[in-house]
């Protein structure tokens, strides 16, 4: 099976086609090609149970490599190697610069520097977990030693700490309230009382690398060990109470969904949701965090605004909080809708049917999430 070393090398034993050819396949009647690297691949069958979506097909007809920069979680072995086995051809040399990637147009030039200490499981987006001997350190974890789960770049806004007001504010808007309204972090501490929650923050695929497959492969997803969990003290306003300020009813909602600055290509936001009973529900101290363990939240746990779910996993706790939306209806974003599901071990991923498949909400080992 071919690794990095080998996907999208030129093959010689392979045809050559001109980019005019490669972009008059972009249906299922011509055949879907792609290009990564000098090689041409067509995906016609394999976008039927693409783990993305459709999100692959914004890239028919032409370079996967944008894409791909974005969600760099598919440059691994395994994925470089389904990859190799729907090659069927080359990107004539006349065209391969035409291919080629800029170096300018890396969407991660911008990140924030991280702790060296910090074990690194994907650098785009960037993952990395706590070393596992300095989390037993202290009950609760450093800030800059706990681990960060990014699903997309960092906002850049969040990387120069913008102060103007579109940046920081977060809207409130959905069904049942009189109209949307807006409120800055400096709002939130003047109108809200402030309310600290301790809570350990874990990762849906904490321990991952330990899990595998019955039949011995490894389960689909970063290799996170065990150190994709942190402890921390988490100070914000209750969102029950801006909700119930903005004139929002829980028996008027059934779910609250959060989006954040951090967005794909097309300009679409990180969106998951939580139940409306869980948002409203005095006892589970749901917050609008602007602190982390007494400071200003550090930047790729979500400056300037986060929500913190107490007992939940961690991919619905949205970083760089945006936008509070309340629905009838739970988000249908990819993560929510693709990603983050707990299926029966009898099932395997080529078989599982998401839609029908449970929402994680509680932090517990995931058999497949990604």
């Amino acid at each position: 099976m071919a690794g990095s070393e080998q996907a999208g090398r030129r093959r010689p034993d392979l045809p050559s086609y001109r980019l005019s050819d490669i972009r008059e396949h972009r249906t299922a009647d011509t055949g879907v090609w792609v290009t990564f690297g000098e090689g041409i691949y067509d995906i016609t069958d394999f976008m039927v149970g693409h783990p993305g979506g459709d999100r692959i097909s914004l890239a028919v007809g032409g370079s996967l490599e944008p894409f791909w920069d974005l969600y760099a979680i598919h440059r691994t072995e395994h994925v470089y190697a389904v990859l190799e086995t729907l090659r069927i051809g080359n990107v004539h040399p006349d065209d391969v610069a035409e291919v080629a990637p800029s170096p300018g147009d890396d969407p991660y030039s911008h990140e924030p520097q991280r702790h060296p200490a910090l074990r690194v499981r994907a650098s785009k987006p960037f993952n990395a977990e706590t070393p596992v001997q300095l989390i037993v350190d202290q009950y609760v974890t450093p800030n800059d030693l706990f681990y960060v789960r990014n699903h997309l770049p960092v906002p850049q806004c969040a990387v120069a700490k913008t102060r103007d007001k579109a940046a920081s504010e977060v809207e409130v808007t959905g069904v049942g309230l009189p109209h949307p309204v807006s409120l800055s972090v400096a709002d939130l501490r003047r109108r809200f009382a402030a309310h600290t929650v301790t809570t350990t923050v874990s990762c849906a695929g904490n321990r991952r690398s330990d899990m595998k497959a019955d039949d011995g492969r490894a389960v689909r997803g970063l290799p996170w060990g065990m150190g994709a969990v942190g402890t921390a003290r988490w100070t914000g306003t209750l969102l029950r109470d801006v909700l119930e300020w903005a004139g929002a009813r829980e028996e008027q909602v059934q779910h609250v969904l959060f989006q954040g600055r951090d967005t794909d290509h097309e300009g679409q936001p990180y969106e998951t949701s939580i139940p409306a009973a869980t948002a409203f529900d005095p006892r589970r101290d749901v917050l609008l965090a602007y602190e982390m363990n007494g400071r200003e939240l550090p930047i790729d746990h979500g400056y300037p605004l986060r929500v913190i779910v107490p007992g939940t996993v961690g991919a619905r706790q949205v970083k760089w909080l945006r936008r509070i939306v309340l629905s009838h209806d739970e988000s249908q974003s990819f993560w929510q809708q693709k990603d983050y599901k707990t299926v029966n071990p009898s099932t395997s991923w080529e078989t599982a049917d998401l839609s029908q498949a449970s929402i994680s909400l509680l932090s517990r080992l995931q058999r497949c999430s990604f």
